[in-house]
């Protein structure tokens, strides 16, 4: 077998290693009768998939089911899910079912987590030779920021983020049909607007690298650098591509789909083109147009930034924070997902790109190393930007491998891979989708469509006539598994903002929630249990110090919704309209107590009981039982006002009233407690 056939047999081993590890947790997805995906933005995801799968190739553009009842302006761009969904409609036969949805979305993501590695060894190849690039594939094979977007059970814009950039980037650094080749670049190029919504970053991120290119180019005597021109004709087609999504929206927003790549895509031709221009000079005049645009592009940077800064921090100034999610927020974390060579990574990319009396550096390992450089400083401010640095990663991790070994210290690759790697394996070894979070989604979706009335579809802009108070992923998951609308889901962005601000001002804030969750209809508060350090941070936002008595989600979820009191002894009225009707057999921790995992509270008008009363405060105690088994033991009082008392309860049956001395039995019906009557009290 010769060198070349025994390379690509390693290669076609390395992808199918790569699929099978990416297709591992297969089991904790497809469970029997139920689909369950990875994470909240792939049940969103999904529902885009199956309408476009409905209405090919278009996904709505509106979300009825999330910042409900209003619902809100979708905020992802259309291609992922159009392309996904037209897929199913045509492999379905063109009579696409959920399942049938569900199935092709899933199993296509480990397929293109897997692309995503065949495409990093043609420019690894051109930048570090042929053995570089099979390092690189094998490593990225298994480096987690590489894995995780391709993952079996996640339906995410994440997998092109892997593979688009470095085919662009192969395509405009190699030699030969050139035409060819910038019109692949463009055509790939325009098209990750249309997938990706951090498009603007890779296309950045692409610009800085090709222009570190030309001028490796131009330095080793190529004037004018023609790979600059070939990079603004590919820009200048990418805008071209991008042109009619761009008519059909508005404004410049970052945050949402908008004209801004347009613009961007634009102005990185005219710069490409202009240093192009400039390269015909010399490398003087090169240098010279790329310190002057540099200049303009810090001058926009900084604009953008105090823009940023703005938006982010508009909640408080822990809501840059919480949005950020630095690589120092969690760093066993991060180690684990970019290996123990994360603090090194800028030695190692530097020393990649610097050429020597004994080693000649081609533009394309300038490029590699420049987007290299943009990854970890990117994944240093915003820790879920992993699949950024993972292509880098591994190439870059790949040319120092191979370079060791040529250097015959073959026992140091094996030791140092196997320590730099050692957290990456043990992260991907302990992987597992069935966690307690996940299996209580799960039950709580069930009994939601068992024990709640339905709404239609998520579809159009209707009104739903009730709505679920969640938080975060909770919220995705429900409105796509339960088919239930949601004030709140895992976006704060756009419109989806107003109803993640009005979810933590009932659960975290300090006023009466009742006036938001009646012009919210809410029905159903679905409740995961969470350490205290989350509604903290949620206050913080809210502009909030520590509460001087308990928030809601702390009566509810510690206490069932009973009166406590707060600081001071200040009496905090029970929760006469919120009652316990489902509580998680998944157990987990809260603050270091074994407490279930998610609890369903249903909001009632309730029963008023009212009557005479004397002393300070009267007392009510009522045990009700749950399906789960438990009794809920519901513990009321109120002031004695006037020779008078009120009390709300939410549950049916035998209550304990202690009114002074006196201890006697008030009978509560449910159409008592579903008609808000008044039950006066003997």
């Amino acid at each position: 077998m010769d060198v070349a056939t025994r390379r690509r047999a390693w290669l076609l081993l390395l992808l199918l290693g790569a699929l099978l590890l990416r297709s591992r947790c297969m089991g904790d997805v497809f469970l029997e009768g139920h689909v369950l995906p990875f994470d909240p933005d792939s049940s969103y995801h999904l529902w885009r998939i199956e309408e476009a799968a409905r209405h090919p190739p278009w996904p709505p553009r509106f979300d009825p089911f999330v910042n409900a009842p209003q619902g809100a302006a979708v905020i992802y761009p259309d291609g992922f899910d159009g392309l996904m969904g037209t897929v199913a409609f045509v492999l379905s036969g063109g009579a696409p079912t959920r399942r049938s949805v569900q199935l092709v979305a899933l199993l296509a993501n480990p397929l293109l987590g897997t692309l995503a590695l065949l495409a990093l060894y043609p420019l690894g190849r051109q930048a570090f030779g042929r053995r570089a690039a099979l390092g690189a594939v094998a490593l990225g094979a298994m480096l987690p920021g590489h894995v995780f977007p391709g993952l079996l059970g996640r339906v995410d814009h994440h997998v092109f983020e892997l593979l688009v950039p470095p085919l662009v980037l192969a395509l405009l650094l190699a030699e030969g049909r050139r035409a060819a080749r910038v019109l692949g670049a463009a055509s790939l190029l325009g098209a990750l607007p249309y997938l990706v919504p951090t498009a603007l970053l890779h296309a950045a991120l692409l610009g800085a690298a090709l222009v570190c290119a030309g001028l490796r180019a131009a330095w080793l005597g190529a004037r004018p650098a023609t790979l600059l021109l070939d990079s603004a004709v590919a820009f200048a087609g990418a805008a071209a591509v991008v042109l009619p999504d761009a008519l059909t929206r508005h404004g410049l927003a970052y945050e949402a789909p908008s004209r801004l790549p347009l613009l961007l895509l634009l102005l990185g031709a005219g710069a490409l083109g202009l240093l192009y221009l400039a390269s015909w000079g010399g490398m003087r005049r090169l240098l010279g147009g790329l310190l002057l645009l540099g200049l303009a592009g810090a001058v926009g940077a900084a604009v953008w930034l105090r823009d940023a800064l703005g938006y982010l921090g508009g909640g408080g100034p822990l809501a840059l924070v919480v949005e950020a999610q630095p690589v120092w927020a969690d760093p066993w974390r991060s180690l684990q997902t970019h290996t123990l060579a994360l603090p090194l990574l800028p030695v190692l990319f530097v020393a990649l790109a610097w050429p020597s009396s004994t080693r000649s550096v081609p533009p394309a390992a300038w490029a590699v190393s420049a987007m290299g450089l943009g990854g970890v400083a990117l994944v240093c401010l915003q820790g879920r930007f992993e699949a950024l640095l993972a292509g880098p990663l591994a190439l870059g991790l790949g040319a120092g491998a191979a370079a060791l070994w040529r250097g015959r210290m073959r026992w140091a690759v094996v030791l140092a891979g196997a320590t730099v790697l050692a957290p990456a394996v043990l992260l991907l070894s302990q992987l597992t989708l069935l966690t307690p979070d996940a299996l209580a989604v799960l039950e709580a979706t069930v009994w939601l469509r068992q024990h709640t009335p339905p709404v239609g579809p998520r579809q159009g802009r209707t009104s739903p006539p009730y709505t679920l108070l969640s938080l975060w992923g909770e919220g995705s998951h429900l409105a796509y598994l339960a088919e239930r609308p949601v004030v709140a889901g895992s976006f704060f962005h756009g419109e989806y903002e107003a109803g993640y601000r009005d979810a933590i001002s009932i659960l975290y804030g300090d006023g009466d929630p009742e006036p938001v969750l009646a012009r919210r209809r809410v029905r159903y508060l679905v409740l995961p249990a969470q350490p205290s350090w989350i509604e903290g941070a949620h206050r913080n936002m809210l502009g909030l110090g520590p509460p001087q008595a308990p928030t809601l989600y702390t009566q509810l979820y510690d206490f069932d919704g009973s009166s406590v009191t707060g600081q001071g002894g200040a009496l905090v009225q029970a929760r006469g309209q919120l009652r316990l009707r489902f509580e998680s057999a998944i157990a987990t921790r809260r603050d270091g107590r074994i407490v279930p995992a998610m609890k369903i509270f249903e909001r009632v008008p309730g029963a008023l009981l009212e009557g005479s009363c004397s002393g300070r405060l009267v007392r009510l105690r009522l045990r009700h039982p749950l399906e789960s088994g438990r009794v809920v033991e519901f513990l009321s009082a109120s002031p004695c006002q006037g020779g008078r008392f009120r009390l709300r309860l939410p549950y049916p049956g035998s209550a304990e009233l202690i009114r002074g001395p006196s201890l006697e039995a008030i009978t509560v019906t449910e159409q008592d407690v579903q008609l808000g009557r008044s039950v006066p009290a003997p």
